[in-house]
């Protein structure tokens, strides 16, 4: 991951490492690995969205000044071993990417039982 370099300009509300749309607050963090133009995401997004609340991340791609986002965001995901989406990463383990999966995952991590 050290040769990818962030981009100059990054959308409001991105993460420390400027991959990702934070929303939210709570200990315990998830990361969810979306492709808009994926079928299976879209159901995952349905099915997942009350758990996942927050605004529209495809709203942050709207202007051009963020054209150079997308491919850092896909180089961090591919440096992190993601290799299909959807992929839902709760306190650094990958889980089944559905609502309980994700629910169980953030409690058992936010009572010591993950990372």
């Amino acid at each position: 991951m050290a040769d990818l370099l962030v981009p100059g300009r990054l959308p409001a509300g991105v993460t420390k490492e400027g991959d990702g749309i934070l929303t939210g607050h709570g200990p315990v963090r998830v990361d969810a690995f979306i492709d808009f133009l994926c079928p299976f995401c879209q159901r995952f997004e349905l099915a997942a969205g009350p758990t996942l609340a927050g605004p529209p991340f495809a709203a942050c791609l709207a202007d051009a000044p963020y054209r150079d986002w997308p491919p850092y965001v896909t180089g961090r995901a591919t440096a992190l071993g993601v290799q299909a989406t959807p992929t839902v990463v709760v306190a650094g383990t990958a889980v089944k990417p559905e609502p309980s999966s994700i629910a169980s995952a953030v409690v058992a991590a936010g009572q010591g039982g993950a990372d």
